[in-house]
């Protein structure tokens, strides 16, 4: 789950929050980035602005790192290879 929010000077945030994650707070505009709908969530209990298919890592490079997760540096440009390669990201 990414949050956009706007921090008290006014910059523009960006927060990395897992989808189980608390949600208090001011959340901003929350927004779902998953290819799949998380397991255990219905979809009227989760507060979300926007499910966000596209920026999602592909099925097989999300198998795969839960495979390796220790190879995060290899994962990363395996994801920036694939969004720059998908016209729809």
């Amino acid at each position: 789950m990414l949050n956009f929010l706007l921090s008290k000077n006014g910059t523009k945030m960006i927060i990395c929050k897992r989808i189980y994650a608390d949600k208090t707070g001011n959340n901003g505009y929350r927004v779902l980035v998953d290819r799949i709908w998380p397991r255990g969530i219905k979809k009227q209990d989760l507060r979300y602005d926007e499910w966000n298919k596209n920026v999602a890592p592909s099925n097989d490079l999300r198998k795969w790192f839960h495979k390796y997760p220790a190879n995060f540096t290899q994962f990363k440009r395996l994801y920036f290879e694939e969004l720059e390669n998908n016209p729809d990201s």
